[in-house]
């Protein structure tokens, strides 16, 4: 028997969402899946899917239009009461990016979730597992059912949202193609995969643990802890396979011929850093490793047209930027640029200078944050990315500066030297220049009241930070009323400074300018100067030729 054509439901007419809900809150199992513009704590849900034993999909448009959320959809329609129910199963594949928006953009807690992901881990690991992968939708489909099918045109309407139409799941109205996507993700949950799930669950005695792990799923963007468990629960996990590797290979032993599931995903998946002072066989496999995820990463740039570039491919290429192997270091700093290029790309077809930046990608945003528009080496970039490259800056800006207001010994990642560039480069938009400018005085201020606490008048300099160090040494003392912890540090800089410019000089290496000459002359002539100062300046105007000594020269 043929299932019934998907109900589809507006915040326009809430009456007969009302009704639905009424009808909904009699099932006891219902499917639920959530559609949105990178779906999570920020990409805001703009669909939800709701499917029944019968076969029957509902779907909840939330969207007044394209651009804006019914904030209160689910609590007038009643929505709410389903998706908290203790007593109605909710089966979905996936949930935390669902659970994340729900909470965070809603104020809604699911409850009584069976989580088809969760379910094939803890099976897995009950097989013997340690660490099992996670599974896409057709997979799960195919492990655990015989007939349950996902949409058939499921690749190329992701195709058409990663790379064609950023806000592909805000667009209104909805077309077929989207109809049948979001009801595809639900039909293919129940029966048949919830109940075959269940039962291996319930014959394993796995219950306890699987309700464990979907609370943990649950929560997994909403509450810190929750993502700082699973950390650590995996860390300890490939630690222990690393040791048993460590005892069961010899060097020389070929990544490509370990058949083991669980050892490959720990080498594919272990950072750099977690692998020092490992055996060398470790080591090795783990060179090994990352030269393979190189390899397959060239061979998608073959296709880009296709090649869609997750927060996973971003991170190893960063990660590996970190190894010690220099080959490997500059092999995934030229493919980081070409999977840019991609993105950039794909930012130019799919976004314009008013999207809002929780609409893009995590790849995404990470690499417009870090372009250089107005470096004379970088490529000249299409308005929009321009515009979103600036855009971000702001974000980041202004979050500095409200962060530094609620906490002066707030440690901030922007260094001084790039708030330095924005106020002084007049190719820096007005926004992103005035909150640099706001935040720069902030932070020159934090970082003076700040170092008479932290450090004495002894400090080595290279206990300093890069950006104590760029404000302390680039102080006027005649301008203010400093701590002598201050200007101890000011001059032990200064020194350091001249030191290596005179070295610098000597090797032929440094062109001394007006500026310079005026500096040393500054030293010379003015009585608060230390006298080991004016001792270099000495030393360093007699090294100059006379005719460039300046005011410095005698008679």
């Amino acid at each position: 028997m043929a299932s019934p054509p998907p109900k589809l439901f507006s915040p326009s007419n809430k009456q007969e969402c009302q009704a639905a809900v009424r009808k909904l809150s009699w099932e006891k199992v219902i499917s639920l899946d959530a559609e949105g513009v990178q779906l999570g704590k920020h990409g805001p849900l703009t669909l939800l899917q709701i499917g029944t034993l019968d076969g029957s999909v509902y779907l909840f448009d939330v969207m007044i239009n394209e651009n804006k959320q019914d904030k209160k959809f689910f609590t007038e329609t009643g929505l709410d009461t389903i998706l908290t129910s203790t007593r109605i199963v909710k089966v979905i594949q996936s949930c935390s990016g669902d659970s994340a928006a729900l909470y965070h953009q809603f104020g809604i807690r699911l409850e009584n979730v069976f989580d088809t992901q969760v379910a094939h881990l803890v099976i897995e690991e009950d097989k013997g597992r340690k660490l099992p992968t996670r599974e896409k939708l057709v997979d799960i489909c195919r492990l655990y059912s015989k007939n349950a099918e996902v949409y058939e045109g499921k690749a190329d309407v992701k195709l058409e949202w990663s790379k064609i139409a950023g806000n592909y799941w805000a667009k209104r109205p909805m077309t077929k193609e989207m109809i049948d996507y979001a009801s595809g993700d639900v039909t293919a949950l129940i029966p048949e995969v919830y109940e075959t799930q269940k039962t291996c669950l319930e014959n394993n005695n796995c219950l306890d643990l699987f309700a464990e792990r979907v609370q943990e799923e649950i929560e997994l963007d909403i509450d810190p802890l929750a993502k700082e468990r699973r950390k650590e629960r995996n860390f300890k996990i490939k630690m222990e396979i690393l040791d048993e590797m460590a005892k069961k290979y010899r060097r020389q032993t070929d990544f490509a011929s370990i058949r083991d599931e669980d050892e490959i995903k720990t080498l594919n998946d272990s950072k750099v850093e977690e692998m020092s002072g490992l055996p060398d066989v470790i080591q090795d496999l783990k060179r090994q490793s990352m030269t393979s995820f190189l390899k397959s990463i060239e061979e998608k740039l073959e296709t880009p047209e296709t090649f869609n570039p997750d927060r996973g491919v971003m991170y190893k290429l960063n990660d590996i930027g970190h190894c010690g192997s220099e080959q490997l270091q500059k092999e995934a700093t030229r493919i980081k640029q070409e999977v840019i290029k991609v993105i950039i790309g794909d930012v130019q077809t799919k976004y314009n200078a008013g999207t809002p930046l929780e609409n893009i990608s995590a790849p995404e945003y990470q690499a417009l944050r870090g372009l250089k528009p107005l470096s004379v080496d970088s490529p000249r970039y299409q308005p929009t990315v321009v515009a979103l490259h600036w855009k971000i800056a702001e974000k980041e800006l202004t979050k500095a500066i409200d962060e530094l207001k609620a906490d002066p010994s707030y440690n901030m990642t922007i260094p001084i030297s790039k708030l330095r560039f924005f106020t002084n480069n007049p190719g820096v938009p007005r926004n992103p220049k005035e909150l640099a400018q706001v935040l720069l005085e902030k932070q020159e201020s934090a970082i003076l009241q700040r170092v008479p606490t932290k450090y004495t008048r002894n400090t080595n300099t290279e206990e300093l930070t890069d950006s104590e160090r760029m404000v302390l040494g680039g102080l006027r003392l005649s301008s203010g009323n400093y701590h002598p912890v201050v200007v101890a540090l000011h001059w032990k800089i200064a020194l350091q400074k001249l030191d290596k410019d005179l070295v610098s000089y000597r090797a032929g290496n440094l062109r001394v300018n007006d500026g310079l000459r005026n500096k040393l002359n500054f030293y010379m002539k003015n009585r608060s100067v230390p006298s080991d100062i004016k001792q270099k300046a000495k030393e360093f105007l007699q090294a100059l030729p006379q005719s460039n000594r300046g005011g410095g020269r005698r008679n």
